[in-house]
């Protein structure tokens, strides 16, 4: 097997929630949450290998806050006030750049980001329509995301992924991406009632890479990785975030 080579790898005490990606600058930030001291925490990884472990926090941030969007140098945040009331809620706006909160527009739901300007409605009188001028957005071209195909259980398609990794059919079906000179497949093995779940690069006709990156999954997940700049990324064990070249 060809051993892989890593552009970062970055491995985190607390669980990643989430990731958000801006697509212009190659760059994403990872909300980690501490659910025993119900904290969160936020890191930027670089997809030219850089990696910011210490990362930031941002006050206003809470339980019932969550990742929106990431448009550098602004990373936008929803919050719930009130857990009982979904429509009552505000939009965080933090600057990456100064590791500052430029704004909180309160009762603001997102709609769309055209051209610099934020543009969104009150969430509980909708005919209500609100903006905010994001003067810093970098308005470079966005950089072009691959994501893969899935497919479902008993499909012919995951049916001759089965037969090609020779692994026993999970149930769950698969995710399949193939260009050129690779191809990755993110499958599933059962255990009993529970599966693991398991990432495999196949270069040029060689395995270039392949491990287990999930275990003990009660079903099939989402999202097992996307490519952005000949990079493969993708999460591993909930905790550490990976970047492949291909």
């Amino acid at each position: 097997m060809t051993e892989a080579t890593f552009r970062f790898s970055l491995d985190l005490a607390n669980k990643i929630w989430q990731v958000v990606l801006c697509q212009r600058t190659g760059n994403m930030i990872l909300e980690v949450r501490d659910e025993a001291n119900q904290s969160i925490h936020y890191h930027l990884v670089n997809l030219d290998g850089s990696v910011e472990e210490d990362g930031f926090d941002i006050q206003k941030s809470d339980l019932w806050t969550n990742s929106l969007i990431y448009r550098h140098p602004y990373f936008l945040l929803e919050k719930y006030e009130d857990p009982n009331d979904p429509s009552a809620k505000s939009i965080l706006i933090y600057h990456v750049v100064n590791r500052s909160l430029e704004a909180e527009i309160p009762q603001f739901q997102y709609d769309s980001i055209t051209g610099k300007e934020l543009v969104g409605v009150d969430p509980k009188d909708t005919s209500v329509r609100k903006s905010y001028l994001l003067e810093q957005l970098d308005s470079s071209e966005n950089i072009i995301l691959r994501s893969p195909v899935y497919y479902k259980a008993g499909s012919e398609s995951c049916e001759l992924v089965e037969q090609f990794l020779e692994t026993e059919p999970s149930g769950l079906g698969c995710e399949y991406y193939e260009e050129e000179d690779f191809i990755i497949i993110c499958h599933y093995v059962r255990l009993g009632t529970k599966f693991d779940r398991w990432i495999t690069v196949i270069k040029e006709g060689e395995i270039y890479y392949a491990s287990k990156i999930d275990e003990q999954l009660e079903g099939f997940a989402s999202g097992g990785f996307f490519i952005l700049n000949n990079v493969l990324v993708f999460i591993e064990n909930s905790k550490k975030i990976n970047g492949i070249e291909l």
